[in-house]
């Protein structure tokens, strides 16, 4: 799947769970996640990866300031056709998440 097609479909279970979302533009947001999501009063911001896509470390830069500021911040990657969601952590560490259940 391309990640453009991900970030999609990504977007589209945010809506239809009630969350606002936006898509960063990356000329204007470099290093900054892919999807902003507000709702069920929380702001999500999430990084889209596919199989052959790896984080830049500005990127995971970005991804752990969010998390050391109290916000959160995931990855959604998806790998040998299975969705592997992670959170970034206020110490450098990812944690893995059983689903979008729990995020949302």
């Amino acid at each position: 799947m391309l990640e453009k097609n991900y970030i999609k479909k990504i977007r589209q279970r945010l809506e239809e769970a009630g969350y606002l979302v936006h898509k960063t533009a990356e000329r204007f947001s470099k290093g900054w996640p892919d999807l902003i999501a507000v709702g069920n009063y929380k702001v999500l911001f999430i990084e889209v990866k596919t199989e052959v896509n790896k984080l830049s470390a500005l990127q995971e830069d970005n991804l752990f300031n969010i998390a050391k500021h109290n916000g959160l911040a995931y990855v959604a990657r998806m790998k040998k056709g299975q969705e592997i969601l992670s959170m970034a952590c206020s110490n450098n560490t990812y944690i893995p998440v059983a689903g979008w259940h729990h995020i949302l």
